[in-house]
């Protein structure tokens, strides 16, 4: 993908079908490349496959254990090995694609990914299938952002889009020991090669509004996807705090400081530059690698009466596994601390098809959410407290008229631990056979 083809064409379609050929059909561009079948998911056996993902010492129950075996023997089946390393993922990646994306790119960016990310693919019916145990997943949350006082946790992740009218401005790599400093003028870290220059706002304009359009307030993740209408691109940031003007000062130690600027940005981690449309699997601020923007409930979204959510869902879980599959491709440092769950990195979790969602009685955002995670899935992204969570970038105030986002997040919750929920192969392209 060039950095110039983010413009509109016309539609052109192909089948793809999954491995062996016994997948059901998938759309997806000539553009778009054959994703290949690992051929260690051939070589290796399952038993050999379970020891590279299982964590020395960890000592997981029989019916764990037992649905790892059934889990990797569908994933080999379909052509992967979810023991793979980082390294073999990323060479395994597509690298051309449609530049033609479901809406026009601009205004909020809604769905500003290639027709042909795998988060835009509709589940097909008939997709192989590994059903977790019942009741696997208890508890749950919606990350939210708003301004102080609007119910928001502030754990949502922020989105400021800017364009070419608004100034050049940087965002740097703050000094280490700035993460907690909430307030506080940031010092730029002396190493800039993480540092991006892009339009960005006032930052007055940045400060929430309920709009979903800003830097989240809490005292954590402070993640923010920073978009830049000038070339349609994108940088997301970890540890986000604003810059103040400041000249440069020494310390009794003798470090030296540079001068700051109010209208730049400093963050604990920068990701490297997006283009604009990609196919979302790389790009964002979570231990598999993927993007968050392309997965996130956008303002307005699951509150829509006539327009049901178009892509998929993703969120952190407790319940981790140290395998990957694509769109990861890649997990936490710490995942051997906390490797006894069924929920690897970049897994695929379908809410039964078969369920009938306008049977029950649900709030118009659970049902909304539960719709894309029935159609589009839900993707493990990342580890974090509960089960399973989402991420969102939009206020809670939206959830107000259904009783708030705890109540939204009890009606999904009884959805999913009765009903059943299943683990499905990634949405690639495959050659058929």
């Amino acid at each position: 993908m060039t950095a110039a083809r983010w413009f509109v064409l016309p539609a052109l379609l192909v089948l793809a079908t999954g491995a062996s050929g016994k997948s059901p059909s998938l759309a997806f561009s000539p553009e778009l490349d054959l994703y290949p079948d690992h051929p260690s998911a051939r070589s290796r056996s399952v038993d050999e496959i379970y020891e590279r993902t299982a964590t020395p010492g960890t000592v997981l129950s029989p019916e764990i254990a037992a649905k790892r075996r059934a889990i990797i023997r569908m994933y080999q089946q379909a052509g992967f090995d979810i023991s793979l390393d980082q390294n073999s993922l990323l060479a395994l990646k597509p690298k051309h694609w449609s530049p033609r994306t479901p809406r026009p790119l601009g205004g909020t960016y809604p769905l500003p990914y290639s027709i042909d990310a795998p988060f835009y693919q509709k589940i097909p019916a008939g997709t192989p299938r590994v059903e977790l145990p019942p009741g696997y997943l208890t508890s749950g949350h919606i990350s939210t952002i708003g301004p102080a006082g609007d119910g928001s946790d502030g754990f949502g992740i922020g989105v400021v889009v800017s364009g070419p009218a608004d100034p050049l401005r940087t965002i740097h790599l703050e000094r280490a020991d700035q993460y907690a400093k909430i307030g506080s003028c940031p010092d730029h870290n002396p190493w800039k090669a993480s540092n991006q220059t892009l339009h960005i706002q006032d930052a007055a304009n940045v400060k929430l509004g309920g709009t979903g359009a800003g830097v989240p307030v809490n005292r954590s993740d402070r993640t923010v996807v920073w978009i830049d209408g000038a070339n349609h691109t994108s940088v997301s940031t970890w540890g986000t705090i604003e810059d103040c003007d400041r000249p440069a000062r020494v310390e009794a130690d003798g470090r030296r400081w540079e001068a700051t600027r109010a209208g730049d940005w400093s963050a604990m981690y920068i990701q490297k530059r997006e283009q604009l449309p990609s196919l979302g699997d790389s790009g964002g601020i979570n231990a598999a690698n993927k993007s968050d923007l392309v997965t996130l409930i956008r303002p307005g979204e699951a509150i829509d009466p006539s327009r049901p959510i178009a892509h998929a869902l993703s969120g952190p879980t407790e319940k981790a596994w140290k395998a990957i599959v694509y769109p990861a491709s890649n997990t936490d440092n710490t995942i051997d601390r906390n490797n006894r769950g069924l929920l690897g990195y970049g897994f695929l979790l379908q809410l039964d098809p078969r369920l009938d969602l306008s049977r029950l009685s649900l709030s118009l955002p659970a049902r909304r959410i539960l719709e894309a995670i029935q159609t589009y899935g839900w993707y493990m992204d990342d580890t974090g407290p509960r089960d399973f969570n989402i991420k969102g970038n939009f206020s809670a105030a939206e959830f107000a008229p259904y009783g708030g986002v705890s109540a939204v997040d009890a009606e999904i919750l009884r959805v999913l631990r009765v009903q059943k929920v299943y683990v499905v192969p990634p949405l690639v392209k495959k050659s058929p056979s």
